[in-house]
């Protein structure tokens, strides 16, 4: 008898102590995946991080760009401002270079190249030559212009041997600042074509014009008439135009168009309206 109960004591025993074993391996297994599972939650974290963190830099990398593209406009505006001022001041220094005292003779009266220039039959050129327009004379609804041109600052003055031909009609002419002189043209009693509007410029030896087809084509205003057009130089490249139309051979007292206008500095034709100011 004694011996089965120290039999059963001593199986009691060795179970207790595989329980023991048990928990202890347990332990020890949670404890030596703790540095793993603690590693791999940090990698988790880090990645997580990671995306939010890039995520981020994709905002900020885009609100640069946004930045940058808006600074580059504004510095490009703030460019081709600058760039035009500079080209009128040269334009005026150009014009200033030019002696005031010679004098010329044109449609009865001794004017200069000051007053010629007022009138758009002068300027000068980028590369500093001047030339002015004098009436020679006219005949067949045209009139001739004498062309004398200086390379010398208005010291000394050539004769072109070719003349500059217009029609003989309302005309209104504008000195440009690149050197150019913008005509419009309107001649005959019918008016059933609109105002011929002329680009003109001297080309070393006499001074040629081209004709811009379609120039009022894109300005708005009553067409189904036909009309007059007077033109005002504002400077640079903006013009007041005033157009009346026409009716029985005479000119209403009111403007259908009265605005002021931008001209592209390529094509001369127009780009904006109200730019009077």
């Amino acid at each position: 008898m004694k011996k089965k109960i120290a039999l059963a004591a001593a199986l009691a025993a060795l179970m207790l102590a595989g329980c023991g074993n048990t928990d202890s391996s347990n332990k020890a297994d949670n404890i030596s995946n703790a540095p793993a599972a603690a590693a791999s939650q940090a990698e988790s974290t880090a990645e997580g991080g990671t995306a939010e963190s890039s995520g981020e830099g994709d905002t900020i990398s885009d609100k640069n760009a946004d930045a940058s593209e808006e600074g580059t406009a504004e510095e490009s505006s703030a460019a081709e401002t600058e760039s035009s001022a500079e080209a009128a001041n040269d334009y005026e220094s150009l014009k200033a270079s030019i002696d005031d005292s010679h004098e010329f003779e044109s449609f009865g009266e001794t004017v200069t190249f000051s007053a010629l220039l007022k009138e758009g039959l002068a300027n000068v050129t980028g590369e500093g030559t001047a030339y002015a327009l004098t009436y020679a004379n006219g005949g067949a609804g045209n009139l001739f212009y004498d062309v004398y041109y200086t390379s010398d600052g208005g010291k000394t003055w050539d004769k072109s041997e070719k003349v500059f031909d217009l029609l003989n009609g309302t005309v209104s002419r504008a000195a440009l600042e690149d050197g150019k002189l913008l005509i419009i043209d309107h001649a005959g009693v019918s008016f059933e074509e609109p105002p011929a509007v002329y680009i003109a410029g001297f080309n070393g030896t006499e001074v040629t014009k081209d004709e811009i087809k379609g120039w009022f084509d894109g300005l708005v205003f009553d067409k189904s008439l036909p009309f007059n057009a007077y033109a005002d130089y504002l400077g640079g490249y903006k013009l007041k135009l005033t157009v009346k139309q026409q009716a029985d051979a005479s000119e209403s007292e009111e403007a259908v168009f009265d605005q002021g206008i931008e001209l592209d500095p390529t094509t001369y034709m127009p780009i904006t309206q109200d730019a009077a100011e």
